[in-house]
C-alpha cells in the first residue's frame, strides 16, 4: 500500500509540477513572460499601448504563488491598452471544423468601473459568424466589467466550428478559484468560424473607464481545442496545468503533496468530503485515527450495564435489529460510516464474549452439579446393592 501511495503521489507531484498531460493543447504560451522584460519583445505577443502602459511584474497569481503577471496600466481615463498573441494562428494550426475554448485569469484592483476586454481579431470583417449567421471580423468574448475588485476569475469563452451546435451558455463566464461560476460574460453568444477564416489573434486588453488608478491584471491566457483532452474549468481552477509549476492549490514537500483547503473528488466534480472517491478503493491496509471515539473496552468495566439476553431478545422483536447497531434503512440511508461500525460492532463481539463467558460459567455449575447428582446416585445403587444383599 505505501508503495502503491507513493507511486501515486510522485505521478500527481509531476502533474502538478509540469502539467505535460494538459499544456501540449495549449496554443499560447505564456511561459515567455519574464518579469522585468519589455512587453514588447516578450516573445509571442505584442504590446497594445505604450511600454508604461504594460508591465511584467511578479504578483501572486490566483493560487498564492508570486508569478509573472501581465500588468495594464492606463496613464489616462478611457485607453486601451493589452495584449495580442503573434503571429496569428492560421488554419494550419487552426481546425475550424471544431470548438475552442479561451480561458484567461483576470482581477481588477483601484476600483472596477474597466473592463478586462477579449476576443478575437481576424484581418477580414466575415472571417466570422455570430450566432445569426451574420458575419464580424473581432467577436467578443467579454467586453464587461469583472463581477468584482481585488479578486482573481477566470473568465471562459469560445468560438465555435463552422457546423457545431454545441450550446456553450450554462459554461463561458466567471469562475473563482473554488471553481464556481459566479457571473455571464457580457460578450454576446459565441462565434463560430467562417469558411473564410485564415487567420487571427488573440487580444486580451483593458479599458480603464473608472479612471487611471485603475489597473488590470492578466494570467495564464489560455486557446485550445475542445476534444476532451484539454483540462476541464474545474482543473485550470485547481492550478493544474498553472504555467510556473508548483501545482496551484496542491503543494510539494520533499517527497509528499497536500491540498491546503476544498475538498478532492475522485471519479466525482462534487466532492462532499477532503476526500470523496465514487467507485472502488483498493488498497492493502487502511489505518483510521480514533480521533475522540472511544473503543468499547468499557464493555469489561464492573458498572457496565449488560443486556440480558431476555431485554436483547426484546429489543429485537420491538426493532428488528440489535441494540446501538443502525437499522438497515438508516444504513441504506446514511451510507455505512465504516469507523463507528466496527466500533460498534467490537462492541458487539465483546458483549458476546460476556455472554459465553456467563453461559460457560453456568454450564460449569450445571456440570458440577450433575457430577455431585451422579456420585450421589451412585452411592445410593451401592446401598440398595448392599441391602439386597442381606435380604
Amino acid at each position: 500500500m505505501k508503495k502503491t501511495i507513493f507511486t501515486y503521489l510522485t505521478a500527481l507531484t509531476l502533474l502538478c509540477s509540469f502539467g505535460p498531460a494538459f499544456g501540449q493543447g495549449n496554443l499560447i504560451d505564456s511561459s515567455t513572460w519574464t518579469v522585468g522584460q519589455p512587453t514588447d519583445l516578450t516573445p509571442g505577443f505584442k504590446q497594445l499601448g505604450g511600454a508604461d502602459q504594460n508591465i511584467i511584474e511578479e504578483a501572486p497569481n490566483p493560487f498564492g504563488q508570486d508569478a509573472p503577471v501581465w500588468r495594464m496600466a492606463p496613464n489616462a481615463p478611457n485607453v486601451f491598452k493589452g495584449l495580442e498573441t503573434v503571429p496569428d494562428f492560421t488554419t494550419a494550426q487552426i481546425d475550424t471544423q471544431s470548438d475552442y475554448r479561451f480561458s484567461v485569469w483576470v482581477k481588477i484592483f483601484n476600483g472596477n468601473g474597466g473592463k478586462p476586454i477579449t476576443l478575437l481579431r481576424g484581418p477580414a470583417t466575415i472571417d466570422f459568424l455570430d450566432a445569426n449567421g451574420n458575419p464580424g471580423k473581432d467577436p467578443y468574448f467579454n467586453w464587461g466589467n469583472a463581477p468584482a475588485a481585488d479578486t482573481w476569475y477566470l473568465m471562459v469563452g469560445f468560438v465555435k466550428g463552422m457546423t457545431s451546435t454545441t450550446d456553450y451558455e450554462a459554461t463561458r463566464g466567471y469562475y473563482n478559484v473554488q471553481g464556481v461560476r459566479v457571473a455571464n460574460l457580457s460578450g454576446p453568444a459565441p462565434y463560430r468560424f467562417n469558411t473564410t477564416t485564415s487567420e487571427f489573434s488573440v487580444v486580451c486588453g483593458f479599458n480603464n473607464t473608472g479612471g487611471t488608478g485603475e489597473n488590470m491584471l492578466y494570467y495564464a491566457p489560455r486557446f485550445e481545442k475542445v476534444d476532451g483532452s484539454e483540462p476541464t474549468i474545474q482543473e485550470l481552477t485547481n492550478g493544474v496545468d498553472d504555467p510556473v509549476g508548483g501545482g496551484g492549490a496542491w503543494t510539494t514537500n520533499n517527497n509528499g503533496i497536500h491540498y491546503g483547503s476544498g475538498n478532492v473528488g475522485i471519479g466525482t466534480t462534487a466532492p462532499d468530503a477532503p476526500l470523496t472517491v465514487k467507485g472502488h478503493i483498493h488498497a492493502q491496509e487502511v489505518t483510521v485515527d480514533l480521533n475522540g471515539a472511544v473503543a468499547p473496552d468499557y464493555v469489561f468495566y464492573d458498572d457496565y450495564a449488560l443486556r440480558s439476553l431476555e431485554e436483547v431478545q426484546r429489543y429485537i422483536d420491538l426493532h428488528g435489529h440489535l441494540p446501538n447497531i443502525p437499522s438497515a434503512k438508516e444504513m441504506e440511508t446514511e451510507g455505512v460510516h465504516l469507523k463507528t461500525m466496527n466500533l460498534k460492532l467490537l462492541e458487539k463481539i465483546e458483549e458476546l464474549t460476556l455472554y459465553v463467558m456467563e453461559q460457560d460459567s453456568i454450564q460449569e455449575e450445571q456440570f458440577q452439579l450433575i457430577r455431585q447428582q451422579q456420585a450421589e446416585q451412585q452411592r445410593l445403587r451401592q446401598r440398595i446393592a448392599k441391602l439386597e444383599d442381606q435380604q
